[in-house]
């Protein structure tokens, strides 16, 4: 994992810096004091992303910036997504972002907002994808 540390609102890192200069790897990690910018940088780099302003190879078609803040103990990651993207309509069900997720061939990306502030502990659910992600790429 690579941490990117962000000190300063005032000191702003370019969007356009993330995958110029951290294309090869798979988990980023924000870093900052509370206050610094952390989750609009990492919307603006979501927004980014999704209009297509970067050269990723394999492009992700598929961006979802999920706060964990916002999840409960006994939600999965499809009932989280859908909590937080219920916007999208009544077709984009917990059982069809399921089913993208296991089929994306990694052109899928997952954007965890608020880490800091997951209940690790509480939800068994995302703690073990997380850690699956973790291993698989560090």
């Amino acid at each position: 994992m690579t941490s990117i540390f962000l000190y300063d609102k005032h000191e702003e890192m370019k969007v356009t810096d993330v995958p110029n200069n951290y294309k090869n790897n798979f988990l980023l990690n924000f870093i900052g004091d509370p206050g610094v910018g952390k989750t609009h940088f990492v919307n603006r780099l979501c927004m980014a992303w999704t209009k297509g302003q970067f050269e990723i190879d394999p492009p992700f078609y598929l961006v979802f910036n999920i706060d964990l803040s916002r999840a409960t103990s006994s939600q999965n990651i499809e009932d989280i997504i859908h909590d937080q993207y219920k916007h999208l309509g009544d077709n984009f069900t917990p059982q069809i972002i399921k089913m993208a997720l296991e089929q994306g061939d990694h052109k899928i990306l997952l954007v965890l907002d608020a880490l800091d502030e997951f209940k690790w502990n509480k939800n068994p659910n995302i703690t073990n994808i997380l850690k699956k992600l973790y291993l698989e790429h560090v």
